[in-house]
């Protein structure tokens, strides 16, 4: 399911598709692997910065949890 050759890049690139539904200023922060899913935190908002993370299925590339 990778699309990118660095695997990291590729999770940046799925949270960020996931999250620009609901929000449009986004700078990804860090991903990485933990076990079997990718850990991606995303900052969000120019002003008034909040971050999420978006915990991702490393294989099928489904989104388990955003918080």
């Amino acid at each position: 399911m990778q699309l990118f050759e660095d695997d990291s890049i590729w999770a940046m690139r799925v949270a960020e598709q996931y999250l620009r539904q609901y929000n449009s200023d986004l700078l990804p922060v860090e991903a990485y692997m933990e076990g079997n899913v990718w850990v991606v935190t995303m900052s969000i908002g120019l002003v008034d910065k909040k971050f999420r993370k978006v915990i991702i299925d490393a294989n099928s590339g489904k989104i388990l949890k955003c918080s």
